[in-house]
């Protein structure tokens, strides 16, 4: 599981750095270095205007989504090898502690 996440963040990374790089040069309208990340999904989930600002309208690709759904994930993973390494330690300790009167 580590590693998985680990995937997703420097896949997504990586795909934000390629767009970066090279889709300015690819599309004409701008040098390398200066391109912009493509958005490729634009969610409209409610129309609510707070203050004249249209609430609930999420635009994001893919490359956030993977970098963020890696972090979550590397968040579990560290989440569960703190409790694992808790339960491995607990018997050990319990025999230290009886076997030191």
């Amino acid at each position: 599981m580590l590693r998985l996440s680990l995937a997703f963040i420097l896949g997504g990374a990586i795909g934000n750095l390629i767009d970066r790089l090279f889709y300015g040069v690819i599309y004409g309208y701008a040098p390398l270095f200066y391109g912009k990340v493509v958005d490729f999904f634009d969610l409209k989930i409610l129309n609510i205007y707070i203050f004249n600002h249209l609430m609930g309208n999420y635009i994001f690709n893919f490359a956030d989504l993977a970098v963020t759904a890696g972090v979550i994930l590397l968040f579990f993973v560290y989440g569960r090898e703190q409790n694992e390494e808790k339960e491995v330690t607990a018997p050990i300790e319990n025999y230290l502690a009886e076997n030191r009167e």
